[in-house]
């Protein structure tokens, strides 16, 4: 059986989704993996199997009815589900795109009840697996980024991370690219998104303000500081700038820099939940807030300061007795929002329920299949022709340092894969081939 996996932000899935499509392609699947955007064209010329995607908003019931009418089965697990706001992400996922789905695959039992509480007949189709980030989090395969780790604390020594999460005020697209997304209604509830985007725009500011001041009021810390993949970092770089002991950084995944951090800090975002798996301490600061638009789990899992003043106590480590007794609440909660909090990996319930999906039939609209190929493979020889013409003219084409994608050789996926064979040997011995633009196919052969 065929499964595609997109990857959309290397810097937050690509590890995580690579462990998966090796563990897959070790069940037998003949996995196709890689950027986003190519995948979906590769998934649309290709034999139909099962679709992995990232999110069922919005736009997505489109292009997964188009791939259904292809003959391929939807499976999702949302990546932007662990930290939700309610009422804006059911408002978000509309009855075409439950409709369209085959498999929900759902990072707890919280995220399968707040949808099944708005569509009841998508709850059968919901299975709560976890997802595979937070298995890299996990003892079992957190050695994979050891390496990594000791080349961070060499070259920063000790360090406290500030990782930021205001692409809605500081967008790398301009300071109107979310109003615009709002006002479209593409994230859901239209009064909802605007409150969200009225709380970020007050605590950006004074987020700003408690960097500054952390920098200001340590000089013997060194506070690197994470700006989120979709926002900007000229704020971040200026403030820097004033400061010997501030650093900005925008460098691989996030996990290693939080195990190799004395504690994070942040507002609202995922970090509070991978520190909290990695046993690192974190801070929420929350100077504002705003009911059923608070971001839950990342407060319900980290030490809350609402002011200035608390996040100082925390940085000097008056607050560190509180971290200690607070920490079985923390765990009692992520269970609920994650369920492979404990247990089987959320990769391995994952690859089990896509066995079975591997099973239903999906008939294909054979007319539309040929229509689709068509106009597919004269987009794919356009864009193949592009990139001959920039090599022949020695132009290749730019990728900006906060592009969302990375351009990925095969070797370096191969490597990826091998330095999973601490897990399970048979991950080195992996065939990987590059099939299309920034898209591989990986399979292991006995």
């Amino acid at each position: 059986m065929n499964l595609y996996i997109v990857v959309e932000i290397t810097a937050r899935e690509l590890q995580a989704k690579a462990f998966l499509a090796g563990l897959a392609a070790l069940e037998g699947f003949k996995v196709t993996f890689g950027h986003e955007d190519m995948i979906r064209r590769v998934a649309k010329l290709g034999t139909p199997g099962i679709f992995y995607d990232k999110s069922l908003h919005t736009d997505y019931p489109k292009l997964h009815t188009a791939l259904s009418r292809l003959g391929h089965r939807i499976a999702v697990n949302d990546e932007e589900a662990l930290t939700p706001i309610p009422e804006r992400y059911t408002t978000a996922v509309t009855t075409k795109a439950v409709d369209i789905v085959d498999l929900h695959l759902t990072w707890g039992n919280y995220q399968r009840e707040l949808v099944s509480s708005v569509f009841p007949q998508f709850n059968h189709k919901s299975v709560p697996v976890g997802n595979v980030r937070m298995d890299l989090l996990r003892s079992e395969l957190r050695a994979i980024f050891q390496p990594r780790v000791d080349a961070l604390k060499k070259k920063h020594g000790d360090f406290i991370l500030i990782n930021t999460r205001f692409p809605s005020i500081n967008n790398i697209e301009g300071p109107d690219a979310i109003k615009r997304i709002i006002e479209a209604g593409l994230q859901g509830n239209v009064e909802v998104a605007r409150k969200a985007f009225e709380l970020d725009e007050k605590i950006y500011p004074k987020f700003l303000e408690m960097v500054e001041a952390l920098g200001r009021r340590f000089p013997d810390k060194t506070f690197i500081i994470r700006p989120h993949p979709s926002e900007s970092s000229l704020s971040w770089e200026k403030l820097a700038d004033s400061s010997d002991n501030l650093k900005v950084v925008r460098e691989g995944s996030v996990h290693p820099w939080i195990l190799a951090s004395e504690m994070v800090i942040q507002h609202g975002c995922t970090t509070a939940v991978e520190a909290f798996f990695l046993e690192v301490p974190c801070v929420s600061y929350k100077p504002y807030s705003m009911k059923g638009i608070d971001r839950e789990l990342p407060d319900a899992v980290s030490y809350n300061a609402f002011d200035l003043e608390e996040v100082c106590e925390c940085v000097a480590g008056n607050r560190d007795e509180d971290f200690t007794k607070l920490r079985p609440q923390w765990t009692e909660m992520a269970k609920h929002y994650i369920t492979s909090t404990d247990g089987p990996l959320a990769a391995v319930s994952t690859v089990a329920e896509l066995r079975k999906l591997a099973q239903v039939r999906k008939k294909i609209d054979i007319p539309f299949m040929l229509k689709t190929r068509m106009d597919q493979s004269a987009r794919s020889l356009n864009r193949r022709f592009k990139k001959w013409l920039r090599s022949v003219a020695g132009k290749p084409k730019k990728v900006k340092d906060a592009a969302l994608w990375k351009p990925l050789t095969q070797q370096e996926l191969k490597q990826l894969l091998a330095d999973f064979s601490f897990y399970d040997p048979r991950f080195a011995q992996l065939d990987v081939k590059q099939t299309y633009l920034e898209c591989f196919q990986i399979r292991y052969s006995q």
